[in-house]
């Protein structure tokens, strides 16, 4: 009976054991899962403008002033310039074409030639039109005065200017346009006593309504100051 009765101790204590190895094996493996959902749960949060920033790319400041960068305000040279208030801006060499304008009228069977008059490309007769409210596809340049023709606007002189390969910009106030003494804009071009409706004229020695800039820096810097758009902006050009 003593050897059964140890026997069955034998068993008791192995079946003891296994209990307390479960049990301690399941509390380990619980303290390894609740350390892990721990760690996730502290891990700091990605930061995106980081990410975004590894492209070397910089991000601008949300802020309640425009964007008065070199970049944005060259904008106003040509696809926002109508959005200026007093000037209107082109580029000489870039939106006016060499060779005078080809009419298709004729006078004692001789066709009628603008000598001064220059075809535009598309982008500054679009903004032409736009401004004036009728379609504008060329442009004749003068002297002081719309009817005034001047040596170094003219011919050749008005060619070479336009094939020079700077960078000139001709600058006018728009605000006095629509005046019936304006004598350096006229929304209709003339060559004696035929008009062409599709045509203008701007007095180019006209100072000061009337601006030829030969640098962009020179442009901005004019537009920045006299312009109302720019009234209280942070000039940066």
């Amino acid at each position: 009976m003593n050897q059964s009765q140890s026997k069955n101790n034998k068993i008791l204590w192995w079946i003891i054991g296994g209990i307390v190895i479960l049990a301690v094996g399941s509390l380990i493996i619980y303290q390894v899962v609740q350390n892990k959902k721990n760690s996730a749960s502290q891990k700091p949060e990605r930061n995106n403008n980081n990410d975004n920033n590894q492209s070397g790319k910089t991000i601008p400041l949300a802020t309640g002033s425009p964007d008065t960068s070199e970049e944005e305000l060259e904008r106003y040279l040509l696809e926002k310039r109508l959005d200026l208030e007093k000037y209107f801006v082109f580029c000489l060499q870039k939106e006016v074409k060499p060779g005078n304008v080809k009419t298709n009228v004729y006078s004692n069977g001789n066709r009628i030639d603008a000598n001064n008059g220059r075809n535009v490309v598309p982008s500054l007769a679009n903004h032409l039109s736009k401004l004036i409210g009728e379609e504008k596809n060329w442009i004749i340049f003068q002297g002081k005065y719309t009817n005034e023709t001047s040596k170094e606007w003219s011919e050749d002189k008005l060619d070479q200017k336009i094939k020079n390969g700077e960078e000139w910009y001709i600058i006018f106030d728009k605000s006095q346009i629509n005046s019936e003494v304006c004598n350096y804009f006229s929304k209709i071009a003339g060559i004696g006593k035929i008009t062409f409706p599709t045509g203008i004229v701007l007095a180019v020695e006209a100072e000061p309504e009337v601006q030829v800039k030969r640098t962009k820096k020179e442009t901005l810097e004019f537009l920045t100051k006299n312009d109302p758009l720019f009234t209280g902006w942070d000039q940066k050009c």
